[in-house]
């Protein structure tokens, strides 16, 4: 990033779980790559993105994601970002 040396990260916010994976897989290591769907939160811990900007109320749903995540708790994490994507439509 020598062409923007002041660039200390970048908010993800398309759905594309492409453009994430590939977004986090070139410049994960010298920038944070921060979420900033909450569609899209499981999709971004699956790549390594753990920083977020949530863009809805539904924090506390949101952290029993990633700690189900954290737990390798895979079905409760689905079941809880489920939840949180429907309450948001």
């Amino acid at each position: 990033m020598s062409h923007i040396p002041s660039l200390r990260g970048v908010k993800h916010t398309s759905p594309s779980f492409a453009d994430m994976l590939m977004l986090q897989a070139t410049y994960g290591s010298c920038i944070d790559v921060l979420q900033g769907s909450d569609e899209t939160y499981l999709q971004g811990l699956a790549v390594g993105i753990e920083g977020n900007v949530i863009q809805s109320y539904d924090a506390l749903v949101l952290n029993r994601v990633k700690q189900a995540f954290d737990q390798s708790d895979m079905m409760s994490a689905r079941r809880d970002h489920v939840r949180s994507v429907l309450r948001s439509l």
